[in-house]
């Protein structure tokens, strides 16, 4: 179905057009000097880290995992509160997502659940050689606390970054956190390149072993031999092109994402609902603006179908993984937030090209829903 007032698409302007049209008479379609231009900006931002392009966010999590050296019957634990990929990309391996539930006030790990986790890992003699944080909605983690619970039980972090480009935590930009992080670029990212993803770090040896596995794992040109099982996760060069002038706009997506935030924070707070604020010592970039309510399970369904006929695009939260059929029989460790809040969330249209006028309609809808379904 499509909407007048969509969640989050892909803001393109001639800067991308030409960026891509300059690619397309260099000849470069595959390959081209888009992509080290691409890599050297993500780098850049991220603290001169290391940084190699993939096709996907996903590409990049299941590449990064291996890099880090999971094998198949490892443990790995992972986030309640994530997009599906989060496991899939462990399952990939061979490897056992362990499911942790997390603090709804913070959006971060349950710290105690997660410690729980780790000790009965051990426990069962298999300790957890990754954990999995997401960056969820544009919001940090608490790395401060998570990092002393990793380096007590020597755990390397892999970050998952896909919806927190842009966000800083402690004044440092979300990417920089795990041993090795990873970016996406899908389209209803805060920056695009129609799909694709990053893997970033600052140990250039993992990011070179990145490179080599996503592209075939081939040397020895013309002849090419292979060493390893390789992967074909190369990105292209003409969405790298899109990539190089998305990121040159980000400056300004940020400070459009956080005023569509504050407006509707302004206008919808109170009463028992709230835009979800920022937390975590952190900076979000306010990918998607969420109004939460302690009640909305008993109306959230009828609010996003009153909504859909506005022409209004809404979504819950990601479905819990614990909820998920495919990830039914894997070990979990939850006390119910991640559940609860499920319900308890909408996300509203977060999109770049949004007037004031906008936000003006899509906020009295949703104000005349909540009342007619509220009394």
């Amino acid at each position: 179905m499509k909407f007048n007032y969509p969640l989050s698409i892909p803001n393109i302007t001639e800067l991308e057009i030409n960026s891509v049209l300059s690619a397309l008479m260099n000849g470069e379609v595959a390959q081209g000097e888009k992509l080290l231009e691409f890599e050297q900006s993500i780098s850049k931002i991220h603290q001169d880290s290391k940084c190699a392009l993939v096709n996907s966010g996903t590409a990049a999590l299941h590449i990064a995992l291996k890099a880090l050296g999971v094998r198949e019957n490892d443990f790995v634990l992972v986030p309640n509160n994530t997009f599906a990929a989060t496991l899939f990309a462990v399952t990939y391996l061979g490897a056992t997502p362990v499911i942790v539930d997390f603090e709804a006030e913070r959006l971060t790990f349950d710290l105690e659940l997660l410690e729980q986790a780790i000790t009965t890992c051990i426990a069962l003699g298999n300790k957890p050689r990754v954990l999995i944080t997401v960056d969820l909605y544009g919001h940090s983690c608490d790395y401060e606390e998570i990092r002393k619970i990793t380096d007590k039980y020597e755990i390397l972090i892999l970050e998952d970054a896909a919806e927190g480009l842009g966000a800083t935590y402690l004044n440092e930009p979300v990417g920089t956190f795990g041993d090795l992080s990873i970016l996406s670029f899908n389209a209803n990212k805060i920056i695009t390149t129609g799909g694709g993803g990053a893997v970033i770090s600052h140990n250039g040896k993992w990011i070179e072993e990145i490179k080599y596995l996503a592209n075939q794992a081939k040397h020895g040109y013309p002849h090419f031999i292979h060493d390893t099982v390789g992967y074909n996760y190369r990105l292209s060069n003409l969405a790298a092109a899109v990539g190089v002038a998305q990121l040159e706009r980000l400056p300004d997506f940020l400070r459009k994402k956080k005023s569509i935030n504050d407006y509707y924070a302004e206008h919808l707070n109170g009463d028992g609902f709230e835009i979800v604020p920022n937390e975590n010592k952190n900076s979000s970039n306010y990918w998607l603006s969420l109004l939460r309510n302690s009640q909305m399970s008993s109306f959230q369904e009828d609010l996003m179908l009153i909504l859909q006929r506005e022409s209004i695009e809404t979504r819950p939260g990601w479905r819990p993984m614990t909820l998920q059929p495919a990830f039914k029989n894997y070990p979990s460790f939850v006390s119910g937030q991640t559940e609860n809040w499920y319900t308890q969330i909408l996300a509203l249209p977060s999109n770049l090209s949004l007037t004031e006028s906008d936000l003006e309609f899509i906020i009295q809808k949703v104000k005349l829903a909540i009342k007619r379904l509220m009394n």
